[in-house]
């Protein structure tokens, strides 16, 4: 009687040992799927940088650091626009004005600088990625084209190269607030997200952007 409850007993371990170690394995299975899904689909937002705007942004999965991004001091241009504008500028002194009138056309260049931090953090179950951007900028304004100015002296009151110089400093101040009003830096921080999320999307994930410093908190898989 002893000896057969003791092989009872012996075949009750042996059978719930067998069910924790496939639990284990299948566990281990899974974490490892896990991350092999995850480093997919880093490598694939990764990829799609690099292809399309030869960019090699920090990819961080599960909270480790897989790519580190080499230090840059590269620019990415996205948007290029030609702007055109024209400047009245008048100065009076001892009731005698002199005025000047130019225009010019100018080429404004926006995007990102790669000094700044891109980041891209997946969670361990390659379902949900969270992009860090830095802020959109006017890159570069280049003088492309000026006019001759329509210069009138004062009586006493001349227009001096310092004069000349001012209006053409104002002329591209005035460019640089034209292409903010315009959403030229909408523009490209738009074409940046557009290019990742249809990487997440045919990967079947979902993606979140913000802008600034990458986040401290590891980001965690979609629920449900």
């Amino acid at each position: 009687m002893v000896a057969v409850v003791v092989v009872v007993l012996g075949l009750v371990f042996w059978a719930v040992w067998r069910i924790v170690r496939e639990a284990g394995q299948a566990g281990v299975a899974v974490v490892r799927a896990s991350g092999d899904a995850a480093t997919q689909v880093a490598e694939g937002l990764a990829r799609v940088l690099r292809d399309t705007f030869n960019l090699q942004p920090r990819v961080t999965v599960a909270g480790e650091t897989r790519i580190e991004a080499p230090r840059s001091t590269r620019e990415l241009v996205l948007v290029k626009q030609s702007l055109e504008r024209r400047h009245a500028w008048a100065n009076q002194r001892l009731w005698s004005t002199k005025r000047m009138d130019v225009s010019a056309q100018f080429t404004v260049s926006v995007g990102f600088d790669l000094s700044q931090p891109l980041d891209i953090e997946v969670d361990r179950t390659g379902r949900r990625a969270r992009v860090t951007l830095p802020r959109p900028r006017i890159l570069s304004v280049h003088l492309d084209t000026i006019h001759p100015a329509r210069e009138n002296d004062g009586w006493w009151n001349r227009i001096t190269p310092q004069d000349r110089a001012m209006v053409h400093q104002e002329l591209q101040q005035m460019v640089e607030q034209d292409a903010r009003e315009s959403g030229l830096l909408e523009m490209a921080d738009a074409e940046l997200r557009r290019v990742l999320s249809a990487e997440m999307q045919r990967q079947g994930g979902e993606i979140e952007f913000q802008t600034g410093e990458a986040g401290r908190r590891t980001l965690e898989p979609p629920q449900g």
